[in-house]
This record gives C-alpha cells, sequence and structure tokens, in this order.
C-alpha cells in the first residue's frame, strides 16, 4: 500500500515516505501546554512536586521530569516574578488582560461573557475590573485550593 503510494517520487523520497509511514513517529507529550501552565502556577504558588503530582493525578517523578527541563524553569520562575509584583501593579495588569478576554469571547459572540458585562454594566461596574478582581480574590486562596482545569 505504502509502495505503491510512493511510486510517483523518486527512490530515496520513496524510502523515507514508507519509514515515516511505517511508524517512525516522536513519543506522544503527555503534557499540552494548557497543563504545563497549570503545573507550573502551581509550583510558583508554593506547592510541592508531590502535591502537584496529586492535584493533576500524575506522579512525583513526572512533574521532576518537568523540573529539568530548562524551558519549564524558566516558566515557573517567571510566575515567581509575576506573583511577587506589588498588588497594584498586579490589578493594573489583569485588567488590562481581562478587557482583552472580554474582547475576544465577545467577538467569538460568547453568551456567557457578553451577559457578564451587561450585568456588570447594569450595577455600574466596568466588567474588566470585575473579572480582574475575581482573579485576584482566587489567587489569595491557599494553593491547594485551586481546583485541577
Amino acid at each position: 500500500m505504502v509502495q505503491a503510494l510512493a511510486s510517483a517520487f523518486p527512490q530515496p523520497t520513496r524510502r523515507l515516505l514508507a519509514a515515516a509511514l511505517l511508524g517512525r513517529r516522536r513519543p506522544a507529550n503527555p503534557y499540552r501546554r494548557r497543563d504545563w501552565l497549570r503545573i507550573s502556577q502551581r509550583l510558583a504558588l508554593g506547592m510541592s512536586p508531590e502535591a502537584v503530582a496529586r492535584a493533576e493525578g500524575t506522579t512525583p517523578e513526572a512533574v521532576a521530569c518537568l523540573l529539568q527541563q530548562r524551558a519549564f524553569r524558566g516558566l515557573v520562575e517567571s510566575f515567581e516574578k509575576l506573583i511577587a509584583r506589588p498588588a497594584a501593579e498586579q490589578r493594573t495588569r489583569l485588567v488590562r488582560l481581562a478587557r482583552l478576554a472580554l474582547e475576544n469571547a465577545l467577538s467569538d459572540w460568547d453568551a456567557g461573557a457578553a451577559l457578564f458585562v451587561l450585568a456588570e454594566d447594569a450595577r455600574g461596574r466596568d466588567p474588566a475590573e470585575s473579572l480582574a478582581e475575581a482573579v485576584l480574590a482566587r489567587a489569595r486562596r491557599p494553593a491547594t485550593a485551586i481546583p485541577p482545569a
């Protein structure tokens, strides 16, 4: 089957194509980008690798493997620096991010985001500021209270 498909290609290309189609694949990465973000945030908040592993439903060895990667350690350090910023600076940044998030949600016709914006506007509040305050309130909770996404 593979040889028949590759017959229109030159000989070296046929061999490479056959090898590629017969299963020469990179091992699957068990962690998606979103997992990396959540795990790194938990570590930056002070959770131990063992506690993070329990919360993620994985092994401490898997978290330790992530921590061996320079890029992942850099991500944890970035979140640690972000958390260490003064509260006023964090709030300003979160309000700006919340405005972007609401813009994106509304441009995608997200009904929940639209209802939230309308409800906050009816109460005379800035929706982006309300969203930022909710994020800050969640960040003030103990690290173990953050549910897995």
